[in-house]
């Protein structure tokens, strides 16, 4: 009976410990300015992956490895610097403007959108936004990222998106930048999205495509998006 209490325990430790070690740190959430930017929640979804959201238009603020070097007087108690991210960026999300929206009947309809936190769960961490039509309708959508470890080709980038409370004529969506794929078909999505524009950038080593399109969730329910980013882009 002993040793089966003190297996169980050993199991559930093996367990924690596995979980914790899918992270590049123990404290791989932190909310912090960040390269002079407020309102910034960063990821350390992998040490080939790190995230950063801006909590001011509940958005992508960039995807990158290398990490942050972390400066200031809360992290290292010189006064004066701040955290700045280093290394290479996969990509850059849409900066300093609405990228929520809500159709109504299949068009626009005015809308604000507040950042609600996050919670974390199973070693995963889930952003919450508010999106109001109007003063009388909230509805609720939860994000939840992950890196998606692939052949040491590629790395993936997923998002998976959650709408509650929301049910037709209504419609919830968000605009998105995917910038360093080599093709379309490393964008995987079992939503809806609208490619608006797409731009061939040309590299020393590497041409690259940057996609900016719509993303339209489904109601109720699961949207998943992902970016396979090949390895060689940040070489």
């Amino acid at each position: 009976m002993r040793f089966s209490i003190i297996k169980s325990l050993f199991l559930l430790l093996w367990a924690h410990m596995a979980i914790s070690q899918q992270r590049p740190t123990e404290c791989w959430v932190r909310r912090s300015v960040l390269d002079k930017r407020a309102r910034i929640v960063t990821l350390a979804l992998d040490k080939d992956l790190y995230a950063a959201y801006d909590g001011n238009n509940c958005g992508i603020y960039k995807i990158w490895k290398g990490g942050i070097d972390y400066k200031g007087t809360i992290w290292n108690t010189v006064h004066g610097p701040q955290p700045v991210s280093k290394g290479v960026s996969y990509s850059e999300g849409i900066l300093d403007e609405q990228i929520w929206f809500i159709q109504k009947n299949g068009k626009d309809v005015p809308t604000k959108v507040q950042f609600k936190g996050y919670s974390w769960e199973n070693n995963k961490v889930t952003f919450r936004y508010e999106l109001k039509p109007d003063s009388q309708t909230v509805f609720v959508v939860e994000e939840t990222p992950e890196v998606l470890k692939k052949d040491g080709q590629s790395i993936g980038f997923e998002r998976r998106f959650v709408v509650k409370n929301i049910t037709a004529p209504f419609t919830v969506g968000v605009n998105l930048k995917y910038s360093n794929l080599l093709k379309k078909e490393d964008l995987i999505t079992d939503g809806n999205f609208k490619v608006l524009a797409e731009t061939k950038n040309y590299g020393e080593a590497l041409n690259t495509m940057t996609y900016f399109g719509r993303l339209y969730l489904k109601n109720n329910t699961t949207t998943t998006i992902t970016a396979n980013y090949s390895t060689k882009v940040i070489q």
